[in-house]
């Protein structure tokens, strides 16, 4: 659930799913460094799925980015004889700032859940309990059979991979691809973007899952504390699916690298 709009932040993976988000500097003394499209041509790596639909247009998140320096600039002091130009660098700055706060909260739920769904029972933080608390109480209930958590894949063929939440036995449900959001709401109003279903649709084909396993959303307020939102993307799975595949090919396209072509060298060869 990382937040991903530039290259620096992409996530990418070797074929088999190992991750590979940084490499070594040519320097070696200098230690890591995030890593390129021109590193994963060299490398012969797969984009993550977030990555991918980062060529999406978002509106929605557009505007409260927008809404958040608008706010900055209504909100922070002017510095003495600051000018108009060092005065909007730091609106912007700001505006950024409770975005990437926005991200650390949803990795630190993530890794509470994470480490809860894999039996390591980590403390979490007073003003983070009635946030995880519904998501952990919703899992207590639905959840027969944990077969996976925080499962990577990678894979050339399909030109893609990533690192899902969560595979399990639903009750009701059966076999399930479950991605963990965190999310702001107003008056209990929850938002299912098209990017959330194009992304779990995307994992159940990249973990070879088949057709049967359904794909679903829990999600859990960051506003409302105590509120959560479950939503079944399954009816729209092959839609979503042709959305991921449109926004895949395009990706591809404005990078100039297609994972998939050395395969399909190599298999006509």
């Amino acid at each position: 659930m990382q937040l991903v709009g530039v290259e620096g932040g992409a996530h990418w993976y070797r074929d088999g799913g190992e991750p590979c988000h940084k490499v070594p500097y040519a320097d070696p003394s200098r230690g890591l460094r995030n890593t390129t499209v021109k590193d994963a041509r060299k490398l012969g790596l797969v984009p993550s799925v977030t990555n991918v639909n980062a060529v999406i247009r978002k509106p929605a998140l557009e505007a409260w980015k927008i809404e958040q320096a608008i706010l900055a600039s209504l909100t922070l002091p002017r510095l003495p004889d600051e000018g108009d130009d060092n005065f909007a660098k730091r609106v912007v700055a700001d505006g950024r700032s409770v975005s990437k706060d926005a991200a650390d909260l949803g990795t630190q739920v993530h890794k509470i859940v994470e480490g809860w769904l894999k039996g390591d029972k980590p403390p979490i933080p007073a003003e983070l309990w009635e946030i995880v608390r519904p998501v952990l109480d919703w899992l207590s209930s639905n959840v027969n059979e944990v077969h996976a958590v925080e499962k990577a894949f990678g894979d050339r063929s399909l030109g893609f991979g990533g690192t899902i939440d969560l595979i399990a036995d639903l009750k009701h449900h059966g076999l399930s691809v479950l991605d963990l959001k965190t999310q702001s709401t107003k008056k209990g109003r929850f938002n299912h973007w098209i990017d959330y279903g194009m992304q779990v649709s995307a994992y159940r084909v990249g973990a070879r899952l088949g057709g049967k396993a359904r794909i679903f959303n829990l999600t859990t307020s960051t506003t409302e504390p105590g509120l959560i939102d479950f939503y079944d993307w399954t009816p729209k799975a092959g839609h979503l699916w042709k959305g991921f595949s449109c926004a895949l090919d395009l990706w591809c396209f404005l990078k100039n690298y297609d994972p998939r072509e050395a395969v399909a060298e190599s298999e006509a060869a």
